[in-house]
């Protein structure tokens, strides 16, 4: 599963990638915990990791590793800021290489439960330009960007008047409601892919979309879209099962853009 949180016209933001482990979250902890080192033996992406200065595995330890990203070898230098043998995380703030040219700032923290660990990174970019860092994670999106107008209006457009979208943003061309009363739970809706309304929460400000037809199932076994606002955050999250491990993770730019569309049209009233 992925996350993504992109702040301050898209500066800040954080991203948080699940992945289910059939060995259990707490092995993936211990073994980043306490054979750290033993991670590029394991890797073929890793192929250097080195302890700097401090206590082996303790608050302060100042490591390196080398990594591949793109098929290129990359630095990343950091110091364990926190650990948490309860919450079973580890938090690393990255205070040199690579990752540092394109971040003013970048933390990225490791936590485990059950069968499942994820991988938060919450950074700063330097520009506009600069992309979401995905590469440095591989299944779930939740991209949440930060609006002016608040964003209970982002929710009563979706609720509302989720034909009119179309009319906002360039990236849809086109809405279509097939079944079911407008805008209630079992509406049938396309968008050039079809999708039905599973739930619709007006406390929490979100619906739940299943994608029951078009494009993207011939990629994903199943894909779900849950749209929520809160304050001035606009989030959507993706819940999907990839057919195969080739299949590319959804790049979210879509749903970046229609969502700051949005933004711009509402403030415009």
């Amino acid at each position: 599963m992925y996350n993504i949180i992109r702040r301050n016209m898209g500066l800040k933001g954080k991203l948080i990638a699940s992945l289910e482990v059939k060995c259990g979250g707490h092995s993936v902890h211990d073994m980043f915990h306490t054979n750290t080192h033993h991670i590029c033996n394991i890797s073929p992406l890793v192929n250097h990791f080195e302890i700097h200065e401090g206590e082996i595995l303790k608050v302060g330890e100042v490591v390196s590793w080398k990594y591949i990203e793109d098929g290129k070898e990359k630095l990343l230098k950091e110091v364990i800021e926190a650990i948490d043998h309860h919450e079973k995380s580890i938090t690393w703030k990255v205070i040199g290489g690579d990752v540092l040219e394109l971040y003013n700032s970048f933390t990225i923290i490791i936590s485990n439960e059950h069968e499942w660990t994820t991988t938060t990174l919450v950074y700063e970019k330097k520009n506009e330009n600069t992309p979401e860092p995905l590469a440095l994670l591989g299944a779930k999106l939740v991209a949440s960007v930060e609006v002016k107008c608040e964003g209970h209006s982002i929710h009563d457009l979706y609720h509302t008047n989720t034909y009119h979208i179309r009319n906002i943003s360039s990236v849809v061309n086109h809405v279509e409601i097939h079944e079911g009363e407008i805008f209630k739970v079992g509406a049938v809706v396309s968008w050039k892919y079809i999708e039905v309304i599973e739930a619709i929460d007006h406390h929490e400000k979100s619906i739940t979309w299943k994608v029951i037809g078009g494009n993207v199932l011939e990629l994903y076994n199943s894909f779900t879209i849950i749209t929520f606002s809160e304050h001035e955050w606009a989030t959507t999250k993706l819940i999907y099962e990839k057919k195969n491990e080739d299949t590319q993770t959804l790049a979210l730019g879509c749903f970046h853009r229609v969502t700051k569309h949005v933004e711009d049209h509402l403030l415009m009233k």
